[in-house]
């Protein structure tokens, strides 16, 4: 067990907190792209389906994955922090395609899907798992 003060036990309480309420964050977001996704695949008369049926594979696969992060970070796990940094390189990613033009000039949400990336990215560093819930009495 890790050596901690009063001060650790409540920075990485925070931290786990604001962990959470990032993931669950991209968890709302990911439920609205599933949800414009599938909408937009109903609605495609003129495209081909097998298209639309591989976004919307991904999407779900996006959601699946930020509910899995966030049930990790619900409960703590240690592998909830590493699921949560590769899931924030891949929310970055997505910003510098919005950047780029790639899905439509969207810079509104490009600079807030940073600034969430980067946030989550510094939560899931900062929250130290293995730290004793009181701090040590010596």
């Amino acid at each position: 067990m890790i050596k901690s003060t009063s001060d650790d036990v409540a920075a990485t309480r925070i931290f786990w907190l604001g962990l959470r309420a990032i993931l669950l964050l991209e968890v709302l977001l990911a439920f609205g792209l599933v949800y414009r996704v599938a909408r937009g695949a109903l609605a495609a008369h003129n495209e081909p389906y097998h298209d639309l049926i591989l976004l919307l594979i991904m999407a779900i696969l996006c959601l699946g994955w930020a509910l899995t992060a966030l049930a990790g970070a619900w409960r703590a796990k240690p592998w909830s922090r590493a699921l949560s940094l590769t899931l924030q390189v891949g929310v970055f990613a997505v910003a510098v395609s919005l950047f780029q033009g790639l899905f439509g000039q969207q810079l509104v949400l490009a600079w807030a899907l940073v600034a969430i990336s980067i946030g989550g990215f510094i939560c899931a560093l900062k929250a130290r798992p293995n730290l004793e819930t009181e701090p040590s009495q010596e």
